[in-house]
Protein backbone atom coordinates (compact mmCIF):
# COMPACT_ATOMS: atom_id res chain seq x y z
CA UNK A 1 0.00 0.00 0.00
CA UNK A 2 3.01 2.29 0.86
CA UNK A 3 4.16 1.76 -2.20
CA UNK A 4 1.17 2.94 -4.05
CA UNK A 5 1.06 5.92 -2.38
CA UNK A 6 4.62 6.37 -3.38
CA UNK A 7 3.87 6.18 -6.98
CA UNK A 8 1.02 7.89 -7.19
CA UNK A 9 3.12 11.08 -5.16
CA UNK A 10 5.32 10.80 -7.73
CA UNK A 11 2.60 11.19 -10.32
CA UNK A 12 1.91 14.31 -8.71
CA UNK A 13 5.11 15.38 -8.65
CA UNK A 14 5.60 14.70 -11.78
CA UNK A 15 2.93 17.20 -13.11
CA UNK A 16 4.83 19.65 -10.42
CA UNK A 17 7.71 19.19 -12.54
CA UNK A 18 5.86 19.39 -16.24
CA UNK A 19 4.37 22.82 -14.88
CA UNK A 20 7.96 23.97 -14.06
CA UNK A 21 9.05 23.22 -17.53
CA UNK A 22 6.56 24.72 -19.39
CA UNK A 23 6.98 27.85 -17.35
CA UNK A 24 10.86 27.13 -18.38
CA UNK A 25 9.94 27.10 -21.57
CA UNK A 26 8.07 30.03 -21.47
CA UNK A 27 10.69 32.17 -20.81
CA UNK A 28 12.81 30.75 -23.28
CA UNK A 29 10.21 31.35 -25.95
CA UNK A 30 9.52 34.33 -27.70
CA UNK A 31 6.84 35.83 -30.16
CA UNK A 32 10.30 35.25 -32.41
CA UNK A 33 10.23 31.36 -31.52
CA UNK A 34 7.07 30.48 -32.11
CA UNK A 35 7.40 29.61 -35.67
CA UNK A 36 10.16 27.38 -34.81
CA UNK A 37 9.94 24.06 -37.04
CA UNK A 38 11.24 20.44 -36.65
CA UNK A 39 12.91 19.75 -40.10
CA UNK A 40 10.14 17.61 -42.08
CA UNK A 41 7.18 17.24 -39.38
CA UNK A 42 5.06 20.60 -40.19
CA UNK A 43 5.26 21.21 -36.26
CA UNK A 44 6.04 24.24 -35.10
CA UNK A 45 6.51 25.53 -31.42
CA UNK A 46 3.16 27.02 -31.31
CA UNK A 47 1.63 24.21 -32.84
CA UNK A 48 2.65 21.55 -30.30
CA UNK A 49 1.72 24.27 -27.67
CA UNK A 50 -1.81 24.20 -29.21
CA UNK A 51 -1.84 20.64 -29.57
CA UNK A 52 -1.00 19.98 -26.14
CA UNK A 53 -3.60 22.59 -24.48
CA UNK A 54 -6.36 20.60 -27.05
CA UNK A 55 -5.33 17.42 -25.54
CA UNK A 56 -5.55 18.87 -22.07
CA UNK A 57 -8.47 20.72 -22.22
CA UNK A 58 -10.24 18.43 -24.81
CA UNK A 59 -9.53 15.03 -23.80
CA UNK A 60 -7.63 14.37 -20.39
CA UNK A 61 -9.15 17.08 -18.26
CA UNK A 62 -13.08 16.12 -19.13
CA UNK A 63 -12.62 12.41 -19.13
CA UNK A 64 -10.69 13.00 -15.69
CA UNK A 65 -13.73 15.06 -14.52
CA UNK A 66 -16.47 12.73 -16.14
CA UNK A 67 -14.86 9.95 -14.20
CA UNK A 68 -14.57 11.53 -11.26
CA UNK A 69 -17.96 13.01 -10.74
CA UNK A 70 -20.22 10.14 -12.58
CA UNK A 71 -20.95 6.38 -12.35
CA UNK A 72 -20.68 4.30 -15.61
CA UNK A 73 -19.50 7.05 -17.60
CA UNK A 74 -18.70 5.91 -20.82
CA UNK A 75 -15.72 8.11 -22.74
CA UNK A 76 -15.96 8.42 -26.09
CA UNK A 77 -12.70 8.47 -28.99
CA UNK A 78 -10.91 11.37 -29.26
CA UNK A 79 -10.69 13.05 -32.43
CA UNK A 80 -8.01 15.46 -32.72
CA UNK A 81 -9.07 16.25 -37.03
CA UNK A 82 -12.34 17.46 -34.97
CA UNK A 83 -10.62 19.07 -32.13
CA UNK A 84 -8.11 21.08 -33.89
CA UNK A 85 -8.93 24.64 -33.48
CA UNK A 86 -11.72 24.31 -30.90
CA UNK A 87 -9.37 25.75 -28.10
CA UNK A 88 -7.83 28.45 -30.18
CA UNK A 89 -8.64 31.75 -30.01
CA UNK A 90 -7.86 34.35 -32.71
CA UNK A 91 -4.74 36.43 -32.34
CA UNK A 92 -3.94 34.41 -29.52
CA UNK A 93 -0.01 34.79 -28.53
CA UNK A 94 2.37 32.06 -27.31
CA UNK A 95 2.21 33.18 -23.81
CA UNK A 96 -1.26 32.69 -23.60
CA UNK A 97 -1.18 29.26 -24.56
CA UNK A 98 1.13 28.46 -22.25
CA UNK A 99 -0.03 30.31 -19.48
CA UNK A 100 -3.09 27.68 -19.97
CA UNK A 101 -1.16 24.76 -19.92
CA UNK A 102 0.59 26.27 -16.49
CA UNK A 103 -3.02 26.78 -14.77
CA UNK A 104 -3.44 23.27 -16.21
CA UNK A 105 -0.85 21.69 -14.52
CA UNK A 106 -1.40 23.66 -10.92
CA UNK A 107 -4.92 22.69 -10.79
CA UNK A 108 -4.37 18.87 -11.76
CA UNK A 109 -1.37 18.62 -9.08
CA UNK A 110 -4.03 20.67 -6.82
CA UNK A 111 -7.27 18.23 -7.38
CA UNK A 112 -4.59 15.05 -7.38
CA UNK A 113 -3.98 15.97 -3.59
CA UNK A 114 -7.34 16.13 -2.88
CA UNK A 115 -7.77 12.23 -4.52
CA UNK A 116 -9.23 9.99 -2.29
CA UNK A 117 -7.66 6.02 -2.83
CA UNK A 118 -12.00 5.06 -4.08
CA UNK A 119 -11.05 8.55 -6.77
CA UNK A 120 -7.58 7.04 -7.90
CA UNK A 121 -9.71 3.69 -8.69
CA UNK A 122 -13.02 4.78 -10.01
CA UNK A 123 -12.75 3.56 -13.92
CA UNK A 124 -14.67 4.90 -17.04
CA UNK A 125 -15.09 2.76 -20.16
CA UNK A 126 -13.38 4.13 -23.24
CA UNK A 127 -14.87 2.69 -26.09
CA UNK A 128 -12.29 1.60 -28.04
CA UNK A 129 -9.84 0.40 -25.07
CA UNK A 130 -11.95 -0.89 -22.50
CA UNK A 131 -11.89 0.13 -18.84
CA UNK A 132 -9.23 2.73 -17.26
CA UNK A 133 -8.74 4.19 -13.94
CA UNK A 134 -8.44 7.74 -13.21
CA UNK A 135 -4.93 6.64 -12.64
CA UNK A 136 -4.46 5.44 -15.89
CA UNK A 137 -5.43 8.35 -17.55
CA UNK A 138 -3.50 10.74 -15.39
CA UNK A 139 -0.39 8.58 -16.24
CA UNK A 140 -1.43 8.70 -19.94
CA UNK A 141 -1.49 12.79 -19.98
CA UNK A 142 1.50 12.85 -17.36
CA UNK A 143 3.89 10.53 -20.52
CA UNK A 144 2.00 12.75 -23.64
CA UNK A 145 2.81 16.11 -21.82
CA UNK A 146 6.29 14.63 -20.88
CA UNK A 147 6.92 13.50 -24.68
CA UNK A 148 5.97 16.79 -26.24
CA UNK A 149 7.70 18.86 -23.57
CA UNK A 150 10.86 17.15 -24.85
CA UNK A 151 10.07 17.72 -27.95
CA UNK A 152 9.83 21.86 -27.68
CA UNK A 153 13.03 21.51 -25.74
CA UNK A 154 15.14 20.22 -28.42
CA UNK A 155 13.23 22.94 -30.91
CA UNK A 156 14.51 25.99 -28.41
CA UNK A 157 17.87 24.03 -28.30
CA UNK A 158 18.73 21.13 -30.40
CA UNK A 159 21.84 20.31 -28.70
CA UNK A 160 20.39 20.05 -25.65
CA UNK A 161 18.01 16.94 -26.64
Amino acid sequence: MEELANYRRSLIKGYQEIGAEIENIAERSSADKADLFQEGTGWNTCKIFLHIREVEMGYFLPYIKRILVGEKVELGVYEAVEKRGKYEKEGEQLQEIISDLIVSCRFLTTMLGEMSEKDWNRTGRHLQSGNHTVQWYLEQNLAHLKAHIRQLAGYLDPAAV
